[in-house]
């Protein structure tokens, strides 16, 4: 690739690392001197070698207009991922949310009864509080 764009830059006679504005007056300046109307006819295949180069670095250094439809596609495609993400995570955030409120509501349950009577409900609600909060930590 570098061989062929080394070409291109001898075809509009400029230097390798030449800016595009010199890419551009080197070639009007060529194409109004071999223009095919000007020069004749047997610089026809001259003026094809500088427009071809033009075309090429143009091409290479802007992109077709294929390939700018192709990145502007790409971009709506990336914009509408990042839309969908954005939504996915706010949706998390109200799941977590409401497991947290529904966690909490089991604990209160659970601390009413501790208060029980009875040995057994006390028991099984130290139990299942103690699972609850182990989680709830580890999730942290």
């Amino acid at each position: 690739m570098a061989a062929q764009r080394e070409m291109w830059y001898s075809a509009l006679e400029l230097p390798y690392d030449a800016s595009w504005d010199e890419v551009r007056s080197a070639f009007r300046r060529l194409a109004r001197r071999y223009h095919p109307d000007v020069a004749g006819s047997e610089w026809a295949s001259h003026f094809q070698t500088i427009t071809d180069a033009y075309a090429s670095l143009r091409a290479e250094l802007f992109g077709s207009p294929s390939a700018k439809a192709e990145r502007s596609a790409s971009a709506a495609r990336e914009s509408r991922i990042d839309e969908i993400l954005a939504g996915a995570e706010r949706e998390m955030e109200d799941i977590m949310r409401e497991a947290d409120r529904i966690r909490r509501e089991k604990e209160k349950s659970l601390l009413l009864r501790l208060h029980s009577r009875r040995l057994d409900v006390r028991l099984l609600a130290m139990d299942a509080l103690f699972r609850l909060r182990s989680t709830a930590y580890a999730k942290r």
